[in-house]
């Protein structure tokens, strides 16, 4: 990866060499182990201090735009974003620093030993979006359920999710050296909404931050933190898990991750009540990839946290804050931190970054004094702190699938209730969706008419697949029929041209589900559906084709699901330009497109209602397409989109598997890829193949020949194979 230089391996386990912490090491920094326990100037603390921070600041910053990019693979270098000085003001309205902050303003109000029932009612009241645990935790604290039982696994079904890692920070930022603080915190702060090794994970961040005041190793800092987590837990195997594969593999991250995913992403055994990709352990795992990889670089820890993928703004916030409070505010270069707005209040807070330090520090005043250290001063007049140096005691074990159901949570009282004053959150507009990682290694059939079986939206979408996922391999079957509808119905024009009437899906549907097997079935109707409408273009009412098409949608649905597919998702009908159709005909022609309009309000509901149907608005961004470019002919028949529309099709499609890529090649700078031409000639190929074999199954031959064509698709995926390979 450019720009990144890594250590040889006997380096691994020594003080790292990097030049931020050489700098450190050389720098006669004033923390040190003195009588009383461990020592550390007020100036010293103050720059760690504001290193974590603004640590945590570039991090998040830096990774927002790439967040759940990637899942199941690791984000390619180019599509990493490149850092300006500007990016750092970003971070202001991002929850990854806002959250923690209403628990410190919990300990500023109510004192550091606030109790977690209060902590509960402050966190009840706060005014931002939450997501997962959080919300969870919020909403049952909002309903009465009182802390820690708004975590406990009857109750939250988010228990080992990341939420608490990324808001741990705090908890070893105030309490440096003080690794027990990082615990009791947790058990405060952290049973609001986690559990387990959702909490855990926790308090191993904040230990991390604490003995980051005091440590120069990377690796000597992730031994101590560990030992503030119960060591029989999975987050516990996981820390051990990337201390050993760093040190057998300290040159080759990527390898590292691939045994990250194999262990903890797709052993069900270590993927207990888990989310998926926001899951604790995961996530937890790959700001180690950071850490212990990144060699005490910020853009080098950064950058691999963030192409580790899954929760990747949060992952490079927490890694980077750590090794910031390592190196300091003074040795962040000024690139990262010069534009910073000193007076900008961080979103739902009251605070500025000065008056979030001076909270901090009055914080950690209170928390030194309460562990037996000391505030003094030396022959100069300095302040320095004297913490005592005590063992950790770990949080019980008690992973969330062990936890004994429970039926009755323990409530607030009547009074406490009453300070609670936000309401149950509302549930927002959520959109089922599939991910890109869900067609991993799965059989993905598109159906539909001579819009899917003749564009080239098809291969589109699986070159961009294969482009984005260099490990992965797809199986995507075109399968689609043209002429074909999903009602069964036929126009009285059709039959008198063709000499037959138009194909039904249903006349084929069972030998496509019994012998292709599909998992994920992606449907694009209507068209024809809408053509075949006699009655309308007669005089009837638009509204009058609705019943037909929604009860064909609808058993189209039952039966991939009674066969085993895992998702069905929908595309709304593309357009219908009868301009171009009446310029093709020199005939008068009936416009369509109330009826598609229709088809496509139908299926936005479903979506809008949260169905467990999935639905792509591919007529959306055709509309889109259009009205950015109003002289474009979008069809010459009236019917087939142009090039450029195929590809906005394949674009809808990937948007909704939250695929990112680089948007600004045209369509004919797409098709002139060597990759993308390779995958349309395997995908043509296997169509042709499937399609003849569905049509007689049983024909002497059949299987045969569909045996030639996948063993041809075989050659030609190692020839795009090796073009992935060698752009990754």
């Amino acid at each position: 990866m450019k720009g990144i230089h890594y250590l040889k391996k006997s380096a691994v386990t020594l003080p790292l060499l990097a030049l931020g912490l050489a700098a450190v090491l050389q720098s006669g920094c004033t923390s040190w182990f003195g009588e009383g326990g461990q020592h550390l100037s007020a100036e010293d603390y103050r720059d760690k201090l504001k290193g974590g921070w603004v640590g945590q600041m570039i991090g998040v910053a830096w990774g927002a735009s790439t967040e759940f990019e990637a899942r199941e693979r690791v984000l390619p270098s180019d599509r990493m974003p490149i850092w300006h000085a500007e990016m750092i003001n970003e971070c202001f309205n991002q929850d990854d620093l806002y959250v923690e902050m209403t628990f410190l303003r919990s300990m500023e109000v109510h004192g550091i030993d606030v109790s977690i029932r209060q902590a509960g009612i402050d966190f009840a009241n706060s005014k931002y979006e939450l997501w997962c645990a959080n919300l969870r935790g919020r909403d049952n604290l909002r309903e009465g359920i009182a802390p820690p039982d708004s975590s406990y696994p009857s109750f939250n079904n988010c228990p080992n999710d990341i939420d608490y890692q990324i808001e741990a920070d705090y908890s070893g930022l105030i309490a440096p050296g003080m690794p027990q603080e990082a615990v009791t915190l947790g058990e405060k702060f952290g049973r609001l909404m986690n559990y387990g090794d959702g909490l855990y994970a926790g308090q191993f961040v904040g230990a991390m931050y604490a003995a980051a005041y005091f440590e120069t190793n990377v690796r000597h800092m992730v031994e101590s933190a560990l030992k503030a987590i119960p060591a029989e837990s999975q987050y516990a195997e996981m820390v051990r898990d990337l201390l050993k594969w760093s040190e057998e593999e300290p040159d080759n991250w990527r390898k590292t991750w691939r045994l990250i995913r194999a262990k903890y992403r797709n052993d069900p055994a270590y993927s207990k009540d888990s989310n998926g990709a926001i899951d604790a352990r995961i996530n937890g795992a790959i700001v180690l990839l950071g850490l212990l990889y990144g060699r005490g670089d910020i853009e080098n820890t950064s950058i691999i946290s963030m192409r580790g993928g899954y929760d990747s703004d949060c992952n490079p916030s927490t890694a980077c804050g750590v090794l910031c409070t390592m190196l300091g505010y003074s040795r962040i270069p000024g690139r990262f931190k010069e534009l910073l707005k000193q007076n900008e209040k961080f979103a739902y807070t009251d605070y500025t970054f000065p008056e979030l330090l001076a909270v901090c520090e009055k914080l950690t005043h209170q928390l030194i004094v309460r562990n037996g250290g000391k505030i003094k001063q030396d022959g100069n007049g300095e302040d320095y702190f004297i913490i005592p140096e005590r063992s950790v005691t770990p949080s019980p074990y008690e992973p969330s699938w062990l936890a004994a159901k429970r039926d009755k949570p323990e409530r607030y009282t009547a009074e406490e209730q009453a300070m609670i004053k936000e309401p149950r959150s509302k549930p927002g507009k959520w959109v089922p969706r599939v991910q890109a990682e869900d067609l991993i290694g799965k059989r993905v059939v598109f159906l539909g008419d001579d819009i899917t079986q003749l564009s080239n939206y098809v291969p589109l979408t699986a070159y961009y697949l294969q482009r984005g996922y260099t490990e992965e391999s797809f199986d995507i079957l075109n399968l689609a029929v043209a002429d074909e509808t999903l009602t069964g119905e036929s126009e009285f024009s059709f039959a008198r041209w063709k000499g037959w009437e138009r194909p039904c899906l249903f006349t084929r549907l069972d030998k496509v589900l019994e012998y292709a097997k599909p998992k994920i079935v992606f449907a694009a109707y209507g068209m024809n559906d809408a053509l075949a409408q006699d009655a309308v273009v007669k005089g009837g009412s638009p509204t009058n084709a609705l019943p037909a098409f929604t009860n064909a949608v609808m058993n189209l649905v039952n039966k991939c699901k009674a066969a085993g597919v895992e998702h069905v998702i929908l595309l709304t009908p593309p357009l219908y330009d009868a301009q171009s159709a009446l310029a093709g005909n020199a005939t008068n022609v009936f416009d369509y497109s109330p009826i598609l309009e229709i088809y496509d309000q139908w299926e936005k509901q479903l979506r809008e209602d949260m169905s467990p149907i999935k639905v792509i608005l591919v007529r959306r961004d055709l509309k889109k397409l259009v009205e950015k470019n109003p002289d474009m002919a979008y069809s010459n028949d009236g019917v087939r989109p142009n090039e450029e529309a195929q590809l906005t099709i394949a674009r809808a499609i990937l948007n909704h598997l939250n695929l990112r890529r680089d948007d600004t090649l045209t369509a004919e700078q797409v098709t002139d890829d060597k990759l993308y031409q390779l995958v349309e000639k395997q995908c043509e190929a296997r169509s042709a193949a499937w399609l003849t074999y569905l049509e007689a199954p049983m024909a002497s031959g059949a299987a045969e020949e569909l045996m030639q064509a996948e063993n041809e698709a075989k050659r030609l995926q190692k020839q795009i194979d090796a073009i992935r390979q060698v752009e990754d």
